[in-house]
């Protein structure tokens, strides 16, 4: 019978085979040393080319970027022009102690010295060459080296522009601002402990030092104003690893098997941890849907983690989904009561109409009584187109489907039709209504949909008459700098605090028990709202139960667009 093996005894021969493998290459490595000598070595090279390019152009962006922040500025500009002596002594000289410079120079447009100053360790006064003048004119900015009697200095200037002119692209140069920094012994030390290497200093004429078996160098050319090297830069660095490099093949072929040994246990420990312990926590999970050991296993690493957040996404999509399907129970009863009202609604006006149609054929009808029943009947069938108009407006809306007719028109003779429409059925119900307007004549003529706009007001004041049996109704339109408000103010019954959002929602009414003693669809302000927004303006209710209502209507931009 072939034995069988175990995971650990396949794990342990696959991982000697492994170690033997690392060692038969890690002895050719052995026999290659020399050619891989050569191969780092040159990559040491490599490496230190890139080390100190990238030192070199991180030690000249300081002094770029302060010749490029200070040449955009109208003071700097207006002390070019005035010649302000003081300004440059508070603002330009200041750059020397400020940012360790050791030379700063102002020209003018015509380049003309305005300002000069060095500082107290290095005395150096026009060292900028006139022959560099034409070549910057068309230039905005520039880094170079030059070579003087204190040694190499390096130099970065811009051309000046007003404070609007960040890229110095928009304007004329007003003048132009040139810093330079000394390459002194401290700033040689410097750059040779940010590098690691030693650094010397060469003029373009010395000899390169030969470098030995595990020295290596590199030299960076300095280049004037011209493109001729005003010195050069040695940098050389000896390279330990190389010089041990013979005497470690041994040694680590001994440290890849041990660290062979501690990986083999390492991978033990990760495969238990990190693999067979969530696969229980998924198969338990699939089984239970514990949001406990969801959690455990957003704690594991990688994939795993991702797994316990698709669990917890898909906790939270089946509560989303019973949520929603209680909502969807919630809408159909919702729809369900908004359609028994309105079979309420048109069935109450369609009896009226029917009922005393009926009566008009009494042929012992007096003139007078005629006249009641016909004003019932008309009354019946206004109300009843009303509800149709709504019902059609709604429609539109709902499918997307409602234009918008812009013309001119005067609010004022709005209100004031509104006014006189509402006014004697408000009045007979004991309530008074005020027309509040704020706005002179030649304040109210706009640009907007005098329909929708009309409609707007028309509901609002509506809703305020139906639900008011005392005191006032006041509305009215008002100006600010940036707005016009329509508002309308009621002393009705007013509005619960956790109603006041609901009312503006399609089919849905604050209270529908009041469906029966209020005659309407529930309709006038969710048709409202829609027209609002249409015109791009917002709505907002205040309301207290018991003391009143006010809506305000407010459009931006000082007028209706």
């Amino acid at each position: 019978m072939k034995k069988k093996y175990g995971v650990n005894t396949r794990l342990f021969v696959l991982m000697a085979i492994t170690g033997f493998l690392f060692s038969l290459f890690l002895l050719s490595l052995y026999l290659l040393e020399r050619r891989s000598y050569k191969i780092l070595f040159k990559t040491a090279q490599e490496q230190l080319d890139r080390e100190v390019n990238s030192l070199i152009a991180i030690s000249n962006r300081p002094l770029g970027q302060i010749a490029w922040d200070y040449t955009y500025w109208d003071e700097f500009v207006s002390a070019i022009k005035k010649g302000d002596e003081a300004w440059y002594s508070v603002n330009i000289t200041t750059i020397l102690t400020s940012f360790r410079m050791d030379y700063v120079c102002v020209f003018d447009k015509d380049f003309n010295i305005v300002h000069e100053a060095s500082s107290d360790t290095v005395s150096m006064l026009n060292i900028i060459p006139k022959a560099l003048f034409s070549k910057i004119k068309d230039s905005t900015t520039g880094n170079f080296y030059l070579n003087t009697s204190v040694g190499v200095i390096e130099v970065s200037w811009a051309s000046v522009h007003p404070t609007n002119d960040p890229t110095h692209k928009a304007t004329a140069p007003s003048g132009y601002l040139f810093v330079a920094k000394n390459w002194n012994r401290a700033f040689i030390d410097e750059l040779s402990t940010l590098s690691g290497t030693s650094i010397r200093l060469l003029s373009p004429s010395d000899s390169i030092v030969a470098q030995n078996e595990y020295n290596i160098s590199t030299i960076v050319a300095l280049n004037g104003w011209n493109g001729t090297p005003a010195g050069r830069v040695l940098f050389s660095r000896e390279h330990e690893g190389l010089k041990h490099y013979k005497n470690s093949s041994a040694f680590m072929l001994l440290f890849i098997l041990f660290s062979f040994f501690i990986t083999w246990l390492i991978f033990r420990f990760a495969l238990s941890k990190w693999v067979l312990k969530p696969l229980k926590l998924v198969i338990s999970i699939i089984g239970s849907e514990d949001l406990g050991q969801i959690n455990d296993l957003q704690k594991t690493p990688w994939e795993f983690k991702q797994i316990g957040l698709l669990f917890e996404r898909h906790m939270k999509q089946k509560e989303e989904l019973i949520k929603a399907t209680v909502k969807a129970e919630e809408s159909d009863k919702l729809k369900s009561a908004f359609l028994a009202n309105m079979s309420h609604e048109i069935r109450t006006p369609m009896n009226g109409i029917m009922g005393f149609a009926g009566l008009l054929k009494e042929p012992d009808l007096t003139g007078e009584q005629q006249q009641q029943y016909i004003k019932v009947i008309e009354e019946s069938g206004v109300r009843m187109l009303n509800i149709i108009n709504d019902l059609v407006n709604i429609s539109k809306i709902e499918a997307g489907q409602m234009d918008v007719n812009i013309s001119q028109f005067n609010l004022n003779e709005l209100l004031d039709y509104t006014y006189t429409f509402f006014r004697p059925e408000v009045e007979r119900k004991g309530v008074q209504l005020f027309l509040d307007k704020k706005l002179g004549v030649n304040e109210v003529t706009v640009r907007s949909d005098r329909e929708k706009i009309y409609a707007i007001v028309t509901n609002l004041v509506k809703n305020a008459s139906k639900y008011t049996s005392k005191g006032y109704i006041k509305f009215g339109i008002d100006r600010t700098e940036n707005e016009i408000t329509f508002f309308v103010h009621d002393t009705g019954i007013g509005i619960p605090k956790e109603k006041q959002e609901v009312i503006f929602d399609r089919f849905i009414q604050a209270d529908t028990s009041l469906s029966r003693d209020y005659e309407g669809a529930g309709l006038g302000l969710a048709i409202t709202k829609a027209y609002v927004e249409i015109l791009g303006g917002k709505i907002r209710v205040e309301s207290e139960p018991g003391v009143g209502t006010s809506f305000y209507v407010t459009f931006p931009n000082r007028k209706i667009n």
